[in-house]
């Protein structure tokens, strides 16, 4: 039986996130990517530090795996915070085959993107651990 595509791209849904062992909030993605490219767009609900959030809007990618099953799930996604600053988070899913659904990315990577207009040069800074848990 030929799976959804939602069952496919792994990215829809809730997801808890952590950066460095912090609280960073909720990921929300509630459309399922376009099928051909995988792009997406969702909501990052990110702590205010007065026991709320912002919510920020989020663009990104979600791979799978194709017919043959080779290759992994990996979403990557990027965000503007509230100081004007491009934060990029990305990582592989570790898919969880139980009926609990919780798959996770246990070991992605929140980067900063830093352009210098004077060189113009782009660069990737600050490696940050980044950890997901898609929610139910």
């Amino acid at each position: 039986m030929e799976r959804s595509m939602a069952e496919k791209h792994l990215c829809v849904g809730p997801w808890t996130s952590k950066v460095n062992g912090q609280d960073d909030g909720l990921i929300l993605i509630l459309i399922p990517p376009d099928p051909v490219t995988g792009n997406f767009s969702g909501t990052h609900f990110v702590p205010d530090g007065k026991a709320g959030f912002v919510p920020l809007q989020i663009q990104g990618t979600c791979e799978h795996p194709g017919a043959g099953g080779g290759g992994a799930h990996f979403m990557r996604f990027q965000e503007t915070n509230l100081s004007q600053i491009t934060l990029v988070y990305s990582g592989v899913i570790v898919p969880n085959s139980s009926s609990t659904g919780q798959h996770m990315i246990p070991h992605g990577k929140r980067q900063r993107l830093f352009i210098d207009l004077r060189k113009g040069h782009a660069a990737m800074q600050d490696d940050e651990e980044w950890v997901a848990t898609k929610t139910t």
